[in-house]
């Protein structure tokens, strides 16, 4: 029986899966990057439960939206496997270990190239899905990752810029309600450059913004027209920063507010927050200090007068 309640069962043969062997440390996402988008689910399990590799995965969500499981959550499936290089060193902590013994995963029908939009019918079903995986394991949305950042070379498209990562993460964060749309790179392109699917850079300030933090300020909107943290927040005024004595909390300063991250809600518990709140103002951060500027006509001047100085000395 299906572990999921709005999963159907077709699971695939335990001689392709790792019994009883999942940490449950991180969910990955997949994009099937097959030459049929439109095949539905059940023939995705088919093709695992029959293809020469063995590879699996835990569930496949279809462009209806219909998920079906092919593995179940206690064993590991096998779609994720080894590091290639350049991998996200988030991965480094299992120490070389096999990742299909730590990972649920999931996979999303899609073109060869994963270039798709999901479906709303299928992002919808993703998104729930992955927030109840989240919330069963206690899995915290920065150990949600793409195949990509496991496999980098081979698996770069994997599930493919398409997969809507910051939407997942503003889902997540608000508890899975309905909400406003969050705000996009096209949208803050003048202040923003997009350096990966969950980090921007900050054009006049050179801070980055990412992952939960990223997605909380995308998704701090009041009306449909402002653009979220960047009219409510502005631009960012440092890093992401530890807060002392706080384990696993970090705080970002920005023109109008601090933001914190604290996931086990160590710092502070706002009603209703999720992993991303804002932080108390009587208690900021220090800013980091840029480095003077120098006026060079002013050392020019100063410079000249010395010399006139010593010339009138002489």
């Amino acid at each position: 029986m299906a572990d999921y309640p709005d999963a159907i069962d077709y699971f695939v043969d335990e001689s392709r899966v790792f019994i009883n062997r999942n940490s449950h440390s991180a969910i990955v996402l997949h994009g099937t990057g097959g030459n049929n988008p439109n095949q539905t689910a059940e023939q995705l399990g088919d093709f695992f439960r029959t293809t020469p590799a063995r590879t699996s995965v835990h569930y496949g969500i279809d462009r209806m939206g219909t998920i079906a499981q092919y593995v179940l959550e206690q064993h590991g499936a096998a779609g994720n496997c080894c590091i290639e290089e350049g991998h996200d060193p988030f991965w480094d902590q299992f120490g070389g270990d096999n990742l299909n013994i730590h990972t649920l995963s999931i996979e999303h029908e899609n073109d060869e190239n994963n270039s798709l939009p999901l479906t709303d019918a299928q992002k919808q079903a993703s998104f729930k899905l992955i927030a109840y995986l989240s919330q069963k394991y206690a899995i915290a949305p920065d150990h949600i990752k793409s195949h990509a950042s496991i496999a980098p070379q081979s698996r770069s498209r994997c599930p493919g810029n398409a997969y809507p990562f910051n939407e997942l993460l503003s889902f997540l964060g608000s508890g899975g309600d309905e909400m406003l749309p969050p705000i996009t790179i096209n949208q803050v392109s003048t202040y923003f450059e997009q350096q990966s699917d969950q980090i921007w850079k900050c054009k006049q300030t050179g801070f980055v913004i990412g992952h939960g933090i990223l997605a909380f300020y995308c998704a701090f909107r009041v009306t449909a027209q402002d653009l979220g943290g960047l009219t409510h927040l502005g631009l960012p005024k440092s890093g992401e920063q530890g807060v002392p004595g706080k384990p696993g909390v970090v705080e970002q300063v920005f023109e109008r507010g601090i933001l914190a991250y604290d996931s086990a809600h160590i710092a502070d518990n706002p009603p209703g927050s999720g992993s991303v709140y804002l932080a108390h103002i009587n208690t900021p951060l220090p800013v980091p200090v840029s480095a003077p500027t120098v006026d060079v006509n002013k050392i020019k001047a100063a410079t000249q007068e010395i010399l006139a100085a010593i010339g009138g000395a002489s």
